[in-house]
């Protein structure tokens, strides 16, 4: 119970306590605040561990995954996904790297783009690797997609991205 009533709590202040024109996004003080029964996914390409990796800063991405990990504790877990991008592989070891260090729990997901392989022919790719297993938000707010579903930081450096305030 407590966990959705600190989720009904975040969202709401997420929409409601931003400034006008700015995309909802959540605070990471209140983020701590509420984060009793609530568990927490570190994020894919879009998220802000991923960038600072993607940049070359593994110290600040360790540092915003031990920020998570005190706010969420054994109730975090850092997400691993294969889309057989370039650098994908890369990324995920990183990942695992500091997942061991921190002693943080990981799982596999993946962001399911097409409906059925028919849409996804149409869009020039002529298979389907494997199964999805689910969709999901990015990050701790609604991430900014662009017209086609993508969130709109991803392949943005870290710098040009929303930071965890």
């Amino acid at each position: 119970e407590s966990g959705y009533q600190n989720l009904t709590k975040l969202l709401s202040d997420a929409y409601l306590k931003v400034e006008p024109g700015d995309w909802p996004h959540i605070k990471a003080d209140n983020l701590a605040k509420h984060s009793e029964g609530l568990i927490a996914l570190t994020g894919g390409p879009g998220g802000p561990i991923n960038a600072a990796l993607l940049d070359g800063q593994k110290d600040l991405a360790a540092s915003l995954l031990d920020k998570l990990h005190t706010m969420f504790g054994n109730r975090l877990y850092v997400e691993l996904q294969r889309h057989h991008l370039r650098g994908e592989e890369a990324m995920n070891q990183s990942l695992l790297g500091l997942a061991h260090k921190l002693r943080i729990p990981y799982f596999a997901s993946n962001g399911a783009y097409y409906a059925d392989q028919h849409d996804r022919a149409r869009d020039g790719v002529e298979h389907l690797d494997g199964p999805v297993i689910h969709r999901r938000q990015q990050g701790v707010g609604d991430e900014p997609r662009d017209d086609r579903g993508r969130h709109r930081d991803a392949g943005r450096p870290a710098t040009e991205r929303r930071p965890i305030k």
